[in-house]
């Protein structure tokens, strides 16, 4: 994946699962990509990451830039975050994105408005529009129902399912994706690049925000 092939089914299950490891064990993965080094990656789809005008993932012909992994690893996962179909994944990736905000290297402050795009596309994917009358916590494609009663004379032949059911609902409600409001882990995550950075920085950050997606953010904490 990080030398250009394009699998999209193949890249959504990866993203799926570096975002689990970026939000509960972010220092496995920055090993991971430490090991691997760096990749190379065509001088163009470098030139657009230092000029600011976009990610590109770099199938194009040209002389090849080394790039540390991880850095690759971010810049294909924004470019590809419409791979991941299942709203609780796409919500997954982009809070393990917005983590990058308090404990990405700096390499990646580049990269920062462009997951903020990503970020706000999921926040109204998953929130609704602001101020919206939003429910209490984010209702994802793919949650487990609460299981119906057995009718009366299945109780046996049904209580095995009904436990297995009752015991991934439980896991459901303990998944911090699922359970945690998801403008309030960006707005946290924010709080901490300005604290980490100081206030220069993060309005250098803001300014690399498209105008109209930093008043779409912001509609998400008035």
């Amino acid at each position: 994946m990080l030398g250009g092939e394009d699998f999209p089914p193949v890249k959504a299950a990866f993203f799926g699962l570096f975002a689990r490891l970026l939000l509960q064990s972010p220092a496995h993965l920055l090993a991971l990509c430490e090991r691997i080094g760096t990749v190379q990656v065509p001088a163009a789809a470098s030139d657009r990451d230092r000029d600011g005008a976009g990610v590109g993932v770099g199938t194009g012909a040209g002389p090849a830039t080394p790039v540390p992994a991880f850095l690759r690893l971010v810049d294909i996962w924004i470019d590809s975050i419409d791979n991941v179909a299942s709203t609780a994944r796409r919500k997954a990736s982009a809070m393990a994105l917005a983590s990058l905000l308090e404990a990405g290297p700096p390499g990646v402050l580049p990269r920062l408005g462009l997951v903020l795009n990503v970020v706000v596309d999921v926040l109204f994917e998953v929130q609704g529009r602001p101020g919206g009358g939003l429910a209490e916590y984010e209702r994802l494609d793919g949650d487990v129902e609460p299981p119906e009663p057995p009718a009366p004379g299945e109780e046996a032949e049904e209580a095995d399912g009904a436990a297995e059911e009752a015991r991934r609902l439980a896991v459901q409600e303990r998944d911090p994706v699922r359970s945690t409001r998801m403008s309030d882990f960006v707005g946290a995550k924010l709080g901490a690049f300005r604290a980490r950075h100081g206030d220069a920085a993060f309005q250098q950050l803001l300014e690399t925000v498209d105008s109209a997606v930093m008043k779409q953010l912001q509609s998400f904490f008035a």
